[in-house]
């Protein structure tokens, strides 16, 4: 289903003017390819809000609050496919594989890392610490988003992941207290731009994120806008595993140091970060470890982190000595990091 091309005028008040963002036919698509039913009335929402706003939103009384009503129902028709029924017994079987976890972690000491090799092991740890996240959420709609991203992707929200979910739950949110009260045609505009946003974080086809990703990968000289950008792009993992398995430099690890975007997790969750040490330590690893350096100087207090960090730094090399032993005495009194000590990658 497609939208019409835009006859849209610039809607001003106040001298400000704000132009409709409108969101492109492949985005439409992929809605339909991947929420069917609960997509198409998605979009008929989309389309009304559209047609309104096309139209003037001056016009007519409550038109503003109408499209407010429509970017609700287009967000919430997203939420609603996730609508599965039995959540009590999901709720009891999520309670069941936390205890058994935190059983587990008791009887082994909880070391944040599985012996060197035990690959199946942390695979399973990972899956068991997305699974336990999912109830974490406060409000249902949140669930339900995170149920809908780990649909698509896999796995639940990165790190980056959960600021398109307070994007979308804000959204939400604002259109239902303009229901109740009203709202401005620049500012019902500015709802429905802020909508198609949220709709390609979520819904951009496999395809056009990879491009976007490699691209953002190649530049040159990132700055603030190419960092937004990325976590514009990044939701899942595996998003940004495939952003720092492209970098042709270690320019982007200087920026991302700044950030915690690519910081180690604090359990067994697979790292996207050993993506970007096995891209760039064979071309830069003095690089490498300078962010690998940087990175710890920020979680040097977490033993779980700083054996992702270790770890890491072994892959980098010999030029890498000096932070590997400055962890290893930071943190004597943990065996997976002593485990670590001898370790040969």
């Amino acid at each position: 289903m497609h939208l019409r091309p835009s006859t849209a005028r610039n809607v001003t008040r106040h001298t400000v003017t704000v132009e409709p963002d409108h969101p492109e036919p492949e985005l439409l698509d992929q809605m339909v390819v991947e929420l069917r039913d609960h997509g198409k009335r998605a979009i008929e929402f989309l389309v009304t809000a559209r047609g309104q706003i096309d139209g003037g939103l001056d016009h007519l009384p409550r038109s503003p609050e109408n499209v407010a009503y429509c970017l609700r129902e287009v967000l919430t028709s997203i939420t609603d496919s996730q609508d599965r029924g039995e959540p009590r017994e999901w709720r009891a079987v999520l309670d069941r594989i936390a205890r058994a976890k935190s059983r587990y972690l008791r009887e082994n000491e909880a070391e944040p890392a599985a012996p060197a090799g035990d690959e199946a092991l942390v695979d399973l740890m990972s899956a068991l610490s997305d699974l336990e996240g999912l109830p974490r959420a406060q409000d249902l709609r949140q669930k339900q988003l995170i149920a809908a991203i780990v649909d698509r992707t896999g796995s639940v929200p990165y790190a980056m992941g959960p600021g398109i979910v307070r994007a979308f739950q804000q959204v939400v949110d604002d259109a239902n207290r303009a229901l109740h009260s009203e709202i401005e045609p620049v500012a019902a505009i500015n709802l429905y731009n802020r909508t198609t946003s949220v709709l390609r974080r979520l819904f951009l086809p496999a395809h056009q994120r990879q491009e976007q990703l490699q691209a953002l990968a190649a530049v040159v000289e990132p700055g603030d806008d190419d960092l937004e950008r990325l976590r514009q792009l990044v939701v899942s993992p595996q998003h940004l595993v495939a952003f720092l398995r492209s970098l042709p430099s270690a320019a982007w690890l200087r920026v991302l140091a700044g950030t915690e975007l690519v910081d180690p997790p604090l359990d067994r969750s697979a790292w996207p970060g050993f993506a970007a040490v096995d891209a760039l330590a064979p071309i830069d690893a003095a690089g490498v470890v300078e962010w690998l350096g940087q990175l710890y100087e920020r979680c040097r207090r977490s033993p779980a982190q700083a054996w992702f960090i270790l770890r890491a730094a072994q892959d980098a090399g010999a030029i890498a000595h000096d932070l590997f032993e400055n962890i290893l005495a930071d943190h004597v009194s943990s065996s997976a990091i002593r485990g670590l000590e001898g370790y040969s990658g």
